[in-house]
């Protein structure tokens, strides 16, 4: 890494000759347009930079445009654009620097605001993305327009990891995520911590991850479109386990009851984090002891019938974040019986105790935190309310 104090045209002379450096990190530094417009001359021959992070928030859409022409020359495989200002112009920029970069594919656009629907309708644009693979456009004004334009994109079909957290989606974005669902079969991890599902929002998308049949996983709003043409390859024979990441999104009973039914229809889900939804109860959680525990009847023979024809075992949770629930002795019997959980994090409260007074408590709790960093485990007292709680990835 590299904070850049020095002249920029001096420092961009001497990157023509570079072989070592690999990551230029010099954000906060202002940086004016035709600034932006060396450091992409830089990029097209440093054939070595891989990571770059640059500028700040007044780079706005001329800086990102024209730092964007180099980035489609450049053996980037990380681009840092985070508070920089980006808008409409600054995206559609990027889409056509996407297209001609099959290196580059992680690319950070958080905090963002000015993005909003019209800045990823832009990003998205009529362009392939040749190689990005992860995206993340947390805090950039997004609601559930943007999704479903990202969505009907043929370069959602690529997308691995996809990060929303902080963006308005609304009751209605369950819907919009569940089309993203059916668009990118290659998903393997989606965070939404805090964009206002509802339980409303959550009970559409956990519905929406209910399996598919390989005739209707490829029906998203490209194909609905009259005379459109589906860009994307068949999907795969098997989708990757998905990490869902649903803290604070204010679900409840509804969305905890679609969830129970998704896990019985047998949803492909490795991870998920309800951590800080508040009105989940400890019956809520419990109810996913059900499909999660062990198979019984007519459902143990369908496994016995699958493995003797060498097709792989339902799939099963590994990970589960309740803290900040109200998951309590009801969560943690059904939970107990549940096949294949191997890490399950909830909310410990010992306040209240009078066995807390004591002398040398607080040193004990000091070392529960520091040896079970898993552990949701806060103090109150009284009335005092519960903290939130975030979940642990």
């Amino acid at each position: 890494m590299i904070m850049l104090f020095l002249d920029v045209a001096s420092f961009v002379r001497a990157m023509a000759s570079n072989t070592n450096l690999t990551e230029l990190y010099c954000s906060s530094h202002p940086l004016a347009p035709h600034t932006a417009s060396l450091l992409a001359d830089m990029l097209a021959a440093s054939p070595s930079l891989q990571s770059l992070c640059v500028g700040d928030s007044s780079l706005g859409d001329d800086g990102v445009a024209a730092l964007a022409r180099g980035v489609a020359a450049s053996s980037l495989t990380r681009l840092d654009l985070c508070n920089k200002g980006l808008g409409l112009r600054g995206a559609a920029a990027l889409c056509t620097a996407l297209a001609a970069a099959p290196s580059l594919t992680h690319l950070l656009l958080n905090s963002n605001p000015k993005l909003s629907d019209d800045g990823l309708h832009a990003l998205c644009g009529a362009a392939v993305w040749a190689g990005l693979r992860v995206l993340e456009i947390q805090g950039c004004g997004v609601t559930c327009s943007g999704v479903r334009a990202l969505a009907a994109s043929p370069s959602c079909y690529r997308l691995e990891v996809l990060r929303l957290d902080g963006n308005p989606l609304g009751p209605e974005g369950g819907k919009a995520i569940g089309e993203l669902l059916g668009a990118a079969p290659q998903l393997r991890e989606l965070s939404l911590r805090g964009t206002e599902l509802g339980d409303q929002g959550g009970e559409e998308l956990a519905a929406a991850l209910k399996p598919r049949s390989k005739s209707t996983s490829r029906s998203g709003s490209t194909e609905a479109a009259v005379g459109a043409v589906d860009l994307r390859p068949a999907p795969p024979s098997r989708s990757p386990l998905l990490r869902l990441g649903l803290e604070e999104c204010g679900l409840g009973p509804r969305a905890m009851a679609a969830f129970r039914d998704a896990f019985f229809a047998g949803a492909r889900l490795a991870a998920l984090c309800l951590a800080g939804n508040t009105e989940v109860s400890d019956g809520d959680v419990a109810q996913l002891g059900g499909p999660l525990g062990p198979l019984a009847g007519a459902e143990e023979e369908e496994e016995e019938d699958a493995e003797g024809s060498g097709e792989a075992r339902p799939p099963r949770l590994t990970h589960l974040d309740v803290s900040g629930t109200s998951a309590g002795p009801q969560a943690v019997a059904a939970l107990s019986r549940a096949v294949g959980l191997r890490h399950l994090s909830m909310s410990l409260e010992v306040g209240a105790n009078p066995g807390t007074q004591e002398g040398g408590f607080q040193e004990l709790l000091d070392v529960l935190r520091t040896t079970r960093p898993n552990l949701a485990l806060y103090w109150r007292s009284g009335n005092d309310p519960a903290p939130p709680q975030s979940g642990v990835r």
